[in-house]
């Protein structure tokens, strides 16, 4: 797949058709975050974010048809303007969520990447990195900090970059269903609870009996 140039990103936002057209808004800062002569478009740092509680469960079952549910319960969302910060300590785990607003085209996909100069300080932005043709919304990020001192992280700072391709299907070949997190206008936890049924099909094993599941 081919990777679109800062430039060809430029063509895509003010395209005609809408079908070919990609939307990011607010761009505050076009020559910054589109670089002439690169390949990525760079995003900013949003203003919520959600963390968990800590000692209010000892454990929670993925594998739960609630677990959604039970998982959201320990969480926390926080409002920073801009102007403050938030601060990720060493080890610690958080979401928060793009500025920007996006929404994918059908023939674009995208990688989430972490700006050199932050992953440098020891931030990791996104462990799910792919964004899906056709996906609308804010990103959720999936803060990590790996150094050893405490990070503070101010919203509307160029934290990431995103890398589009090409993305071609079959001939005929359409998107069933939308992704469960398309729309969304805040950081999101993830949603696999509904796929706790995805054990089903191993259950139906011919060993399984020889060789059963370890817990």
């Amino acid at each position: 797949m081919s990777v679109k140039s800062a430039g060809l990103i430029g063509e895509r936002l003010t395209v005609a058709d809408p079908e070919k057209r990609l939307v990011v808004t607010p761009i505050l800062e076009p020559l910054t975050q589109l670089r002439p002569g690169e390949a990525s478009i760079d995003l900013r740092l949003g203003v919520r974010f959600t963390v968990s509680r800590r000692g209010k469960l000892g454990e929670v079952d993925t594998n739960d048809p609630g677990f959604d549910v039970l998982f959201a319960s320990v969480q926390e969302t926080y409002y920073v303007p801009i102007g403050s910060s938030f601060v990720l300590h060493p080890n610690h785990f958080a979401l928060g969520e793009t500025l920007e607003y996006i929404r994918m085209p059908s023939d674009l996909m995208a990688y989430v990447v972490t700006r050199s100069s932050w992953g440098r300080h020891g931030l990791v932005i996104a462990t799910a990195i792919g964004v899906h043709p056709e996906y609308s919304g804010v990103l959720t990020l999936e803060l990590r900090n790996l150094a050893d001192v405490p990070l503070r992280l101010y919203p509307g700072r160029r934290i990431l970059q995103l890398f589009l391709h090409e993305f071609e299907r079959a001939s005929g070949e359409r998107r069933v269903t939308p992704s469960p997190y398309e729309g969304g206008t805040r950081p999101g936890a993830g949603l696999f609870a509904r796929e706790a049924n995805e054990m089903e099909p191993i259950s139906r094993f011919a060993d399984l009996d020889k060789y059963p599941l370890k817990e």
